[in-house]
């Protein structure tokens, strides 16, 4: 009697394995760089134990970028002037699915890719179609290089669900998007394995395109203005990435990610003025929680730890910091800059006209003890101190077990 089939393979309602069709299913699992072969969950679970041992052993990490304002920015040519709908700069290009879209690739991708693909296993996800990807991938890899036609779009992939990829993201995968929030794991959390990228906006912004967390409302036109390095940076991000996971065995890819991604602003303790960014709570602790991550952390007002004050003019803020010496006083364009470019950038490139920085002042910035490396007298001094609290606790413990005792005696009697 032959062994019963377990429909592990699935193409389009048909089993690849026994031929039978199946009908619609709920229950498979889609196969990423496809939008007809399905998997059972079953199956899944062996296909992600190969995959796994396969990245491993040739030394390599998955790559999931998404498309849009990640490595490019797409408009409808109907949206365009004529002037501009009909001339093609360098690195742009129309692509036609129907609709005519004018595509701008962001800079430095080509370097960003040649750069990434001996190390990671890219694959390009989009919220637009298939088609449109692939159309895409004609001009970006048309050999097949980078991408090898690795695509994720919403008819093979409905939501941002790492749940639905066929390989578990949190071993192996980081994640390229302009905004976390709508990527989830397979219990629903947010995914760690991210990176939150700057949008690329060459058409102007749009409800579309978040803005970056750390811009204040002054700046909200700042990317449209720049020259955009970010690829550049994230290429050198990436590969410190790879090599902190692979240089420490059983070392996990989110801890690499953070421990990359924490060394950026490390130990930086910043304030900003509030003619810059008048107070809201609430955006504060947006940028705080952004802060954090690179290592640095972000006071609402100024205290004697602060090593960086933003601000755009001779304020109060920047009088008190004054009083210290040591004190970076910058432009706003030294955080986005260093943030978005995923390093610590030279501080007296953003200096602000008119005013000394670092500061010269005649009190020392004090170093939360947090920051501090404990010298051998301190250490022995707490090893001394955590000593007498035992001593006092174990004295203490002894007292109320004879106490105890005490009352169970007198209650038996």
């Amino acid at each position: 009697m032959s062994e019963k089939c377990t429909h592990g393979v699935i193409f389009d309602t048909l089993c690849a394995w026994c031929g039978k069709d199946l009908g619609p299913l709920k229950s498979t699992v889609a196969f990423p760089h496809s939008r007809s072969i399905t998997f059972s969950e079953t199956e899944v679970k062996n296909v992600v134990n190969d995959h796994v041992a396969h990245m491993i052993k040739s030394k390599k990490l998955s790559l999931l970028i998404h498309m849009e304002q990640v490595i490019l920015d797409a408009i409808n040519v109907l949206y365009l002037p004529k002037m501009e709908n009909t001339e093609l700069g360098e690195n742009e290009f129309i692509v036609d699915v129907n609709t005519k879209f004018k595509v701008v690739l962001r800079p430095y991708l080509k370097e960003f890719l040649e750069s990434l693909h001996d190390k990671f296993e890219m694959t390009l996800f989009t919220l637009n179609s298939h088609e449109f990807a692939a159309k895409i991938l004609e001009k970006i890899d048309p050999q097949n290089k980078y991408f090898n036609t690795r695509i994720m779009a919403p008819n093979s992939m409905i939501e941002r669900n790492i749940s639905k990829m066929y390989y578990d993201s949190s071993h192996l995968m980081v994640i390229l998007d302009v905004s976390s929030q709508n990527w989830k794991d397979v219990n629903g959390f947010p995914v760690e394995g991210f990176i939150e990228v700057s949008p690329f906006v060459a058409f102007g912004e749009t409800p579309r395109a978040p803005h970056f967390p750390i811009l204040p409302p002054k700046y909200s036109d700042y990317f449209e203005k720049k020259n955009d390095k970010v690829l550049t940076s994230l290429s050198t991000m990436l590969l410190k990435i790879y090599d902190e996971f692979f240089n420490h065995p059983g070392e996990a890819l989110l801890d690499a990610l953070q421990n990359v991604n924490g060394s950026i602003l490390e130990n930086c303790r910043i304030c900003i003025s509030e003619t810059l960014c008048p107070f809201d709570h609430h955006y504060f602790m947006l940028l705080n929680k952004y802060l954090s991550k690179l290592g640095a952390s972000f006071n609402e007002k100024y205290d004697p730890s602060i090593t960086h004050v933003i601000a755009d003019s001779d304020c109060a803020l920047v009088k008190e910091a004054q009083e210290y010496n040591g004190v970076h006083i910058i432009s706003f364009d030294w955080l986005i800059e260093s943030c978005t470019n995923y390093c610590r950038c030279d501080e007296k490139n953003y200096s602000i006209p008119g005013i000394v920085s670092p500061t010269q002042g005649q009190k020392e910035i004090e170093i939360p003890a947090s920051d501090k490396e404990l010298s051998s007298s301190e250490f022995e001094r707490m090893l001394n101190d955590d000593s007498n609290q035992e001593t006092t606790s174990s004295d203490d413990d002894e007292e109320e077990s004879d106490d105890r005792a005490q009352e169970t005696f007198e209650i038996e009697k």
